[in-house]
């Protein structure tokens, strides 16, 4: 599994979420305009990815697309990125609720 991307990773970009520090997960993000004119970052995703995500209390940061530092709850609002020094952290749960999170349909092509 290192170095080589799941299926799922054929978006633009992905950002690498570890849980019990021997899993990698992927999420694919995309970009988006706030209305005040602020280019933010929004996760894109399956419905079972989006599960394990949550479970595995994945949170991203809205302003640079990476994942949280660490674990996060599923309802996180404006925790401190401390690698960029930003409160711009959200759990997944929460991003749903704003309508941030892009859920896709699985590729029926992969396994």
């Amino acid at each position: 599994m290192h170095g080589v991307p799941p299926p799922w990773t054929d978006s633009v970009t992905r950002t690498g979420v570890q849980q019990d520090r021997s899993e990698i997960y992927f999420m694919n993000k995309q970009t988006y305009t706030t209305r005040s004119g602020v280019q933010q970052y929004r996760p894109v995703m399956t419905e079972e990815e989006y599960r394990t995500g949550h479970d595995a209390g994945v949170g991203l940061c809205l302003a640079c697309g990476e994942g949280a530092d660490n674990g996060v709850e599923p309802d996180a609002r404006l925790y401190l990125r401390e690698a960029r020094g930003q409160r711009k952290v959200y759990g997944l749960e929460e991003l749903l609720l704003m309508a941030l999170v892009v859920l896709k349909d699985p590729d029926p092509s992969g396994p």
